[in-house]
């Protein structure tokens, strides 16, 4: 806990924005915790796990991981402690390069290596980022067509989906590329035209949303959260 009390500090001072699952302001007292741990994971850049012999045998670590897994989060593992004889690391873990922050000594040698790898390809992971959060709202919301991307949004996540699925990191999930391709089978739109004091409505397909005339003139617009797992909202 001290070591990730100490990495926390050091990544607000360093203005990357990190979230953590103890702190109160990313999981509220009396907030239901495991949905605002999910949430706070979907809207992180990147995901880092605190690797050491507690948090590989924690299932609340375990189940932070898996869900960073699932939203195709770039996780970063960091090395507390060596895992015991016999104990199990998760391949989302193993399979990657380690920063070593195993010796208190070494924090400010290892912590510039850390800031290369949440600032790299930045750009690329930040969209990953808006669009996952995109997509899990409109699950949340049913489906939902008003939480649809439209307009040049919508031709931004075509953009992003046509080369991310390349990205050796975080590529699309299924919900993103669920959520792109329901936004432009939606994106239809009414043209009406007022008779008589009527609407006359006449469905067609383009970029614009729903539109309509209505009545004589009328007009409508139709980061890290750790625990010894960490996940960083608004990182890289």
């Amino acid at each position: 806990m001290k070591f990730v009390s100490r990495l926390h500090q050091a990544l607000a001072v360093a203005g990357r924005d990190p979230a953590w699952d103890q702190d109160h302001e990313v999981v509220p007292f009396s907030a239901p915790y495991r949905a605002e741990i999910a949430t706070a994971i979907t809207a992180s850049d990147k995901f880092i796990f605190v690797i050491s012999p507690h948090s590989l045998a924690s299932g609340p670590c375990a189940e932070e991981l898996a869900e960073a897994g699932a939203a195709s989060k770039q996780i970063i593992p960091l090395l507390r402690q060596p895992a015991r004889d016999g104990q199990l690391i998760p391949s989302e873990l193993a399979d990657r390069n380690w920063i070593f922050f195993d010796d208190d000594a070494g924090f400010e040698r290892a912590f510039p290596q850390l800031i290369q790898v949440l600032d790299t390809d930045l750009d690329y992971v930040k969209a990953h980022t808006r669009f996952q959060v995109r997509a899990r709202e409109w699950a949340e919301a049913a489906s939902d067509r008003s939480v649809l991307l439209r307009g040049a949004e919508l031709r931004a996540a075509e953009v992003w989906l046509e080369g991310a699925d390349t990205h050796p990191a975080t590529p699309p999930t299924a919900a993103q590329r669920q959520f792109v391709v329901a936004s432009r089978r939606g994106c239809i739109f009414l043209r009406g035209v007022s008779f008589r004091g009527h609407s006359v409505m006449r469905r067609g397909r383009g970029r614009g949303c729903w539109r309509g005339r209505s009545g004589p003139g009328g007009f409508r617009s139709g980061s890290v959260s750790c625990s010894s797992s960490c996940s960083r909202r608004g990182r890289r």
